[in-house]
């Protein structure tokens, strides 16, 4: 390949991608098509096959932004080019895209929550029976992102209740839990959870509040399916103590703040034998 042909090849990527260089003079024309024509027409479809990927991992994201997604979408796709041959990763800026585009260059709590309620379409609220909205796209696509991202982990040899059955009474204290790297916790204030259910299987929206405080759900996949969880604080509290690699024994004194002392072993317990039928812990090599 000559020099000049990978020059060209390589402006030619960089316009498509990000309209970086001038490929004009380079392109020629056709009898039956203009050479703007042509480049608009490789651009047009790099950027219909990116929006259709966004479309595939955030559908639900879809729905709540109505014909304003395609927009959003678009401008996405010039904020964050993609620099890899796989779309695989390519929505994992998203949510945070939702928000810093809605800030507008303004540190205003209060401003940030009037633009995130401006997200939602009139009749979408009108539908949930809700008044407010805010953060609740950005909110949906984190959650549809570690989904997907929990969908795609790699596969790893699972933990079972077999594997624990040689330990003793003097071994048990000093076990640690290892989470699969499809595990993972989402704080964010609406009921996400119940209304991506209900519009993934078509279902009528449920009313949609904004909670005070954040909530957490947990999230990882189980055999060929990512499943969800909202944690109690208590189960927060545990999945943080677990994530700090604590042993048995050190998670039993930690939840120890957060329950009674006749309370703690059997919580500990059962949460684990919980999580352990939920195959998300990783066997130790």
């Amino acid at each position: 390949m000559s020099d000049n042909l990978a020059k060209t090849e390589l402006d030619f990527r960089d316009w498509v991608i990000a309209g970086k260089t001038d490929i004009h003079p380079t392109i020629v024309d056709s009898k039956q098509v203009s050479r703007d024509l042509r480049l608009d027409i490789y651009r047009e479809g790099y950027s219909l096959r990116l929006i259709e990927v966004l479309e595939n991992d955030f559908p639900v994201t879809k729905v709540l932004c109505g014909d304003d997604f395609e927009t959003l979408a678009r401008d996405y796709i010039d904020a964050h080019p993609s620099t890899s041959f796989s779309v695989q990763n390519f929505g994992k800026n998203f949510s945070g895209f939702f928000r810093n585009r809605s800030l507008n260059g303004l540190n205003n709590a209060a401003l940030r929550t009037a633009l995130y309620s401006d997200w939602i379409p009139e009749q979408v609220r009108d539908d949930m029976g809700c008044e407010t909205q805010s953060l609740l796209p950005a909110e949906m696509a984190a959650f549809e992102w570690a989904m997907e991202t929990a969908f795609l982990a790699p596969d790893q040899t699972i933990l079972t209740v077999e594997d624990l059955q040689h330990l003793t009474e003097t071994t048990w204290p000093e076990v640690v839990f290892h989470f699969t790297d499809s595990v993972q916790c989402l704080a964010h204030y609406h009921h996400i959870g119940e209304l991506w259910l209900a519009v993934d299987s078509e279902a009528a929206l449920p009313d949609v509040t904004r909670s005070e405080t954040l909530q957490q759900t947990l999230i990882w996949r189980q055999g060929f399916d990512a499943h969800f969880a909202v944690l109690s604080d208590k189960e927060v509290a545990l999945y943080e103590c677990l994530c700090a690699k604590q042993s048995f024994a050190e998670l039993c004194e930690s939840m120890a703040e957060h329950l009674s002392e006749s309370d703690v072993v059997p919580f500990v317990a059962s949460r684990i034998q919980a999580w352990l039928a939920e195959r998300m812990f990783v066997k130790s090599q």
